[in-house]
């Protein structure tokens, strides 16, 4: 049947990232032909299969976009083959690739904020030496 498996996490930095993990299929009566799809916060990054009897093997998600706070990796079987398949998966790492630029404040932008700010400020003064 279809399971799932997912884990929360919180990161610190936007940014572009890669997610590794080990995958393999159980060795046991062809019961090892699992499909699945990777998941993040619900939208598939990308659908796998195992084969039974295969060794751990490396795979890699590369330029996955993910936002601060928190998040939800998820390994969702589409048991395409149905009946009783396995996939195991360890060492699931997320890591920093790129960080996503901090938004910044055009400079001619920030000069012309301080100019008003400074405009009012001076027509608050003749006013109150009026007064």
């Amino acid at each position: 049947g279809q399971q799932s498996i997912t884990q929360t996490f919180t990161v610190a930095t936007a940014g572009t990232y890669t997610i590794t993990r080990l995958t393999a299929g159980r060795n046991w009566a062809n019961n090892g032909n699992q499909t699945y799809n990777t998941e993040l916060n619900g939208v598939v990054l990308g659908s796998y299969a195992t084969y039974t009897g295969e060794n751990f093997t490396l795979e890699t998600i590369t330029g996955v976009t993910i936002n601060s706070g928190s998040n939800t990796l998820g390994f969702v079987s589409t048991d395409l083959n149905t009946g009783d398949n396995t996939a195991f998966l360890d060492n699931v790492n997320v890591q920093l690739t790129t960080p996503l630029p901090e938004a910044r404040l055009d400079p001619l932008a920030l000069l012309a904020c301080e100019t008003l700010a400074l405009d009012a400020l001076r027509r608050r003064c003749q006013d109150a030496e009026r007064a």
